[in-house]
């Protein structure tokens, strides 16, 4: 017999230190007993395991122990999504939701980025970068903003 897996890809962004959520819901009628599986996959870590309708963190790799929230009460609608809190760098991957009963495979790709809370919200990880380089770098980019590129910023 040959079976079709359903794939599933999305994009997301997420922030140094702060927590997201990587969806997977499976709308469709779901069998009595079922598996669900997250990993990464650049190096194939288990974030989390859902077995007969429980989180089990048992093979779950050390990277992510802390850090990985369920929507538990949520699992009989099909809402495997997961949080991962606390975002590093090194989080930036593709991650797989795989539930083998169904033939479905969800990838999400996290990109993470640095976020600087600034009330304007005009301040960006390429203004980060600028700060901190030397004057003549500073002087270089002037052309691009006018006087000083700094002086938009008060």
């Amino acid at each position: 017999m040959v079976h079709q897996i359903f794939r599933e890809d999305s994009a997301i962004e997420g922030y140094l230190g702060e927590d997201i959520t990587l969806p997977c819901i499976y709308s469709k009628p779901l069998p009595n007993v079922f598996n669900v599986h997250w990993t990464d996959t650049r190096n194939d870590l288990t974030l989390l395991d859902i077995k007969n309708n429980n989180s089990d963190v048992k093979s779950q790799d050390e990277k992510y122990k802390g850090r990985v929230e369920s929507f538990q009460e949520s699992f009989k609608d099909g809402n495997f999504s997961i949080i991962l809190k606390k975002l590093r760098q090194d989080d930036a991957d593709t991650y797989e939701c795989t539930i083998p009963e169904v033939f479905l495979k969800k990838k999400v790709t996290l990109k993470v980025s640095d976020q600087l809370n600034d009330n304007r919200g005009e301040i960006t990880q390429t203004f980060t970068q600028s700060s901190l380089c030397d004057d003549k770098s500073i002087g270089s980019s002037a052309g691009r903003y006018g006087k000083n590129p700094l002086s938009r910023y008060g």
